[in-house]
């Protein structure tokens, strides 16, 4: 149990009481003193005066002798006078200190129980984050155990479909080709889908893997436009490849290959249907390669630029459902990179100005 520390705001102002307590009985003991003592004084000079005189015994003028002591009295007076102004000052002043010692003594009281209060608070956050985080987890958990069953039987469904397609079976109707076509499109989505359900899994559980080995990137790229050739038939779009240099990363390629696939897929969704321009650029600055994936496509918005990355979120949702993506894509690019110990991120001067991707690796030492 964490112990409250009381702020010592009043002692201080305490401490003001008391010296001025003292100095109330100084006063009280020191200025009497001071009137008892000056009348002794001129007591003891007039006595002696007079003797002085009887001894003499010759009479004479002690008016000097009564303005002294009329002056004695005078003093006397305004002393006491001013000792009495003083005294009351000094009343209104300790009462003054008194009303702010308990306003003050109020404060601290007040604001020892907030921080009491707060400091409470702050424990049952701290074990509501917990709990949270210790759920969330769960979920994940839950989620990666039951996409990985759901793979399990869809590929078999996959594998069979292919089957029929090589007409190893036998040939096949048109109508019956079609019909097997669009169940082998719809269970290469339904897997892509689930891969991508357990990549997101494994990124946020740590237990992505990564097969790091000396790559050239020059050759990841070369090899990733290539695979997606086929996704290119029919459509009027052209890639470009730019590579300013050839240099080397410990990278997994496979994975490399998956981040450059998902951001060229990316850009086609949303170049136009004709005359789409996407160009893979290849550079190093100091320690880093840098890969850049540009398009002339629709533009993303300023306020969308930083939620790219986040699970799940799609800029635009018609395009979107319209080509069935599930929003998952560039989280897992995001997750790639960054156990490489990269960066990515986007950038885009509006809607209808294209967009740019880029992706950091950092190089061997060698290069």
């Amino acid at each position: 149990m964490e112990s409250v520390q009381h702020i010592p705001i009043v002692d201080s102002e305490e401490k003001k009481i008391v010296s001025t307590k003292s100095s109330v009985a100084i006063i009280k003991f020191v200025i009497p003193l001071v009137a008892v003592t000056l009348i002794m004084i001129g007591s003891i000079f007039l006595i002696d005066h007079y003797s002085k005189v009887t001894q003499k015994g010759a009479p004479e003028d002690l008016t000097p002798f009564y303005i002294f002591f009329a002056t004695l009295m005078a003093l006397l007076a305004i002393i006491f006078v001013v000792n009495a102004n003083l005294m009351k000052l000094v009343n209104i002043r300790t009462r003054e200190l008194q009303a702010e010692r308990d306003v003050l003594q109020s404060q601290n009281e007040e604001k020892t129980r907030l921080i009491g209060k707060s400091q409470t608070l702050e424990r049952q956050l701290q074990k509501s984050l917990y709990d949270l985080k210790k759920a969330e987890r769960s979920k994940d958990e839950f989620v990666a155990m039951i996409t990985h069953e759901l793979k399990a039987p869809v590929s078999p469904i996959k594998g069979y479909v292919d089957l029929l397609l090589s007409k190893n079976l036998g040939s096949l109707t048109d109508d019956q080709r079609h019909m097997i076509e669009l169940i082998q499109s719809s269970s290469k989505s339904l897997i892509r889908l689930i891969q991508d359900l357990l990549d997101v899994q494994k990124t946020e559980l740590g237990q992505l893997k990564l097969d790091k080995q000396k790559n050239y990137l020059s050759g990841i790229i070369s090899s990733t436009v290539s695979k997606i050739q086929p996704d290119l038939e029919g459509k009027r779009i052209s890639v470009k490849v730019i590579l300013q240099n050839n240099p080397s990363c410990l990278c997994d390629e496979i994975r490399i290959e998956q981040v450059l696939t998902n951001l060229i897929l990316n850009s086609m969704d949303f170049v136009p249907k004709e005359n789409g321009e996407i160009s893979i650029t290849l550079i190093s600055k100091n320690d880093m390669a840098e890969i850049i994936v540009k398009d002339n496509g629709t533009g993303i918005r300023n306020d969308d630029l930083e939620k790219l990355f986040v699970k799940f979120y799609q800029v635009d949702t018609s395009r979107t459902r319209e080509r069935g993506g599930s929003g998952l894509g560039l989280s897992i690019c995001k997750g790639i990179v960054e156990n490489h110990g990269g960066k990515i991120w986007a950038e885009s001067e509006g809607t209808g100005m294209g967009a740019e991707f880029h992706f950091t690796l950092p190089m061997l030492q060698s290069d």
